[in-house]
């Protein structure tokens, strides 16, 4: 990636500006984004804005889009709240040099089909907050379309859930996971996120006795990618689904 003018706004509605100029993309961490081979007029650097705190707060466990993944990884209060499944989720990106750079801002904006973070953070619940957009689901994020704007917080819901898997499945250690699988349960109920790549990740909600790999697929066939046939990356899927269901406390299935 390469660009003529590297600006650094003081203000999030600063930086929305900047956004809204054609040929510009917001950094993040810049670990992802610079790995394109494109040009841009300007881009935008975030870390003047003080997003780079974590905040139990009245509504939830507020997290700036500049906290790093590393951040979150040694956060005892994510750690809590996800019931340590973060080390799950997190430790198989790439090493921790990477993640002391990569942001959980930058991961969700870029709505990445192999990304841990989206898929965790889609079964937990969370809520996105934009400069101009406001507050909105990150499941409606993930799934609608190009949005100029500035992610600035992500937040959790206040209750924890009660219990919380992550699951993925890689050619190789630190590689991008092919499959990624997260659910999260709350009471009677259990949220299952997949990301079968290259389909963006998707969440569904069930209750305990009906959540299964049958009926997160039942109207959502997994398609080939470049490396597996389609059947191939629906069983996998499937098994870890069923995998992380039942290790959230859902009824067992046959994988």
């Amino acid at each position: 990636m390469k660009f003529t003018q590297l600006v650094k706004p003081a203000t999030p509605e600063q930086a929305l500006a900047y956004a809204k100029q054609p040929n510009t993309i917001v950094l993040g961490g810049g670990m992802w984004v610079r790995m394109q081979k494109k040009q841009f007029d300007t881009a935008i650097d975030l870390s003047a804005l003080g997003l780079d705190t974590i905040e139990e707060t009245a509504d939830g466990l507020k997290i700036g889009a500049y906290v790093t993944l590393r951040q979150l990884e040694t956060s005892p209060a994510f750690a809590a709240y996800t019931k340590d499944a973060v080390k799950t989720s997190f430790s198989p990106i790439v090493g921790v040099q990477f993640r002391n750079g990569a942001t959980v801002g930058g991961s969700i904006f870029g709505r990445f089909g192999f990304s841990d973070v989206t898929t965790l953070f889609m079964a937990l619940g969370a809520t996105l907050t934009f400069v101009e957009a406001g507050e909105m689901p990150i499941a409606s994020y993930v799934g609608g379309g190009i949005l100029h704007d500035v992610l600035t917080y992500i937040t959790l819901p206040k209750t924890a859930p009660d219990a919380v898997a992550v699951f993925a499945h890689r050619h190789s250690a630190t590689d991008f996971p092919f499959v990624t699988v997260a659910a999260a349960k709350r009471g009677e109920q259990i949220t299952v996120c997949a990301s079968p790549v290259p389909v963006r990740p998707c969440a569904k909600t069930f209750a305990c006795k009906d959540a299964s790999a049958d009926a997160f697929f039942a109207d959502m066939p997994v398609k080939p990618n470049a490396t597996q046939t389609a059947v191939y990356r629906d069983h996998v899927t499937r098994v870890l689904i069923n995998r992380a269901i039942l290790a959230v406390g859902g009824a067992p299935h046959e994988n």
